[in-house]
C-alpha cells in the first residue's frame, strides 16, 4: 500500500505524524470536555483555537493516511467538532454549545483540507 506522504525511509515519519495527529485529537476532546473552558487570552480566542486545531486535524490527515481515508476524515472531524459541543451542552454546567465554535471547527477543517490539496498538486 503507497502513502502520497512517506514511505520506506520515511515510515518512521509517517508514524510519528499519526502519533501527533491521535494526541492532538485527544487534546481537542480532552480540553473541549473540560469543566472549565481555556482563558481568554484575547477577543475571540477560542475561535482561534477552535479553527487551529482543526485545521492541523485536517492537513495531518491529508499527509497520513492513504487517499481513501480523506473523504471519511472530513465528515468524522466534522462530527468530533460538533460531538464536543453538544456535549459541553449537555453535561457541562459552565460550559455551553456554541454554533461559532462548530463554526471555526468547519471552517478549519476546509481550510486545512484545501491546504493538503494545495500540498498535493505541488508535490506531483
Amino acid at each position: 500500500m503507497k502513502r502520497w506522504f512517506g514511505s520506506g525511509s520515511q515510515w518512521f515519519s509517517v508514524t510519528a505524524l499519526r502519533a501527533v495527529f491521535f494526541a492532538l485529537l485527544m487534546l481537542c476532546v480532552y480540553v473541549g470536555l473540560r469543566e472549565r473552558p481555556v482563558p481568554e487570552i484575547f477577543r475571540h480566542f477560542d475561535w482561534v483555537l477552535h479553527w487551529g486545531a482543526f485545521f492541523c486535524l485536517a492537513l495531518l490527515s491529508f499527509l497520513v493516511f492513504p487517499p481513501r481515508t480523506w473523504i471519511l476524515a472530513i465528515p468524522l472531524l466534522l462530527i468530533a467538532g460538533g460531538g464536543i459541543e453538544l456535549l459541553q451542552g449537555a453535561f457541562l454546567p459552565d460550559r455551553t454549545a456554541s454554533w461559532s465554535d462548530f463554526s471555526a471547527d468547519t471552517l478549519g477543517v476546509f481550510f486545512g483540507v484545501a491546504a493538503g490539496a494545495l500540498l498535493r498538486v505541488y508535490r506531483r
